[in-house]
């Protein structure tokens, strides 16, 4: 409430939420200390042996070389221990919450979605053939699986409102003007069912997708209808890696099971399947009211 109406403050402390915020954000600072200690440590001995650094380097260390260099041409990038746990909070949090979120709502729409859901189980299935595992090498050869991503997105983008701007100096934008500092929320969600823009908007059509491959991700600040990413400068940096993870998950999960709704009463005559209820909880990411629960029964090729 103190970050809407700053004069409510006090709801926050009556409420425990401030208290509680401070006790997670002190615990995820104390692992941070810990991995970044961990690693600089490590490194100590990796110099005093003469091992290579290179050797095993992961991301912390990419962040502690930006840290430790005396290079004159970085000096301006050159990051401290708080920037470095910044980033590194900010890769977990925003990489993690959204995949699950964007899975969870790809399953609930395939799973009211019979026919979709067997047509993209079936393009899996015949593009891997009886290999173990799904690899990179397969995505290429599963486009309907890109457009059922797509789809998700659009109707259910994990980051709703997109990351908030704030004008630096007064605009001029189309007639209206825009005063300094005022803060932008960009509302991708409405955007994504806009239906001066979509037909049949509110419906799931992973084939608007299938097409012609229109509203790719690479178009972003091009074709602003489709904007789960954001856009420009402040677009996700991420975008390489989360759809081709996302893809990989999803063609996992379809490849190896059949999924459906558990059926109430223990599957006795006379019970049917429910749909999924796709009520929404707001937040800062849009999730599924009550939790997704399906039985997933293993197939085999």
């Amino acid at each position: 409430m103190a970050e809407m109406v700053p004069w409510l403050w006090l709801v926050d402390v009556v409420t425990g939420l401030e208290r509680k915020a401070r006790r997670i954000s002190e615990e995820i600072d104390r692992l941070l200390e810990r991995v970044i200690a961990d690693h600089r440590q490590r490194r100590r001995g990796a110099r005093r042996v003469g091992d290579g650094e290179d050797d095993g380097k992961d991301f912390v260390d990419v962040l502690l070389d930006l840290s430790e260099t005396e290079d004159e041409v970085v000096g301006e990038v050159q990051l401290d221990t708080v920037t470095i746990k910044a980033t590194i909070l900010d890769m977990l949090a925003a990489g993690t919450d959204t995949s699950y979120t964007l899975l969870e709502w790809a399953m609930a729409e395939l799973i009211n979605h019979p026919t979709q859901m067997r047509k993209l189980q079936d393009e899996i299935r015949a593009a891997v053939g009886v290999a173990d595992r799904i690899t990179e090498d397969d995505l290429p050869k599963l486009p309907y699986l890109k457009a059922v991503i797509k789809e998700t997105l659009r109707l259910h983008p994990p980051g709703p409102l997109l990351l908030p701007r704030e004008t630096l100096e007064d605009t001029e934008l189309q007639g209206y003007h825009v005063p300094a500092r005022t803060r932008v929320v960009i509302n991708a969600w409405a955007i994504g069912r806009d239906a001066a823009t979509w037909e049949h908007a509110e419906e799931f059509m992973p084939e608007r997708f299938a097409a012609d491959g229109e509203a790719e991700y690479h178009k972003m600040g091009v074709d602003f209808r489709f904007l789960p990413f954001g856009a420009g400068r402040s677009g996700c940096p991420g975008v390489g890696f989360a759809v081709p993870a996302n893809e990989l998950a999803l063609a996992s999960l379809l490849y190896h099971f059949d999924w459906e709704v558990p059926v109430p009463g223990g599957g006795r005559p006379g019970t049917t399947a429910s749909l999924v209820d796709m009520s929404e909880v707001n937040g800062l990411s849009v999730r599924l009211k009550r939790a997704l629960l399906l039985v997933a029964k293993p197939w085999s090729s």
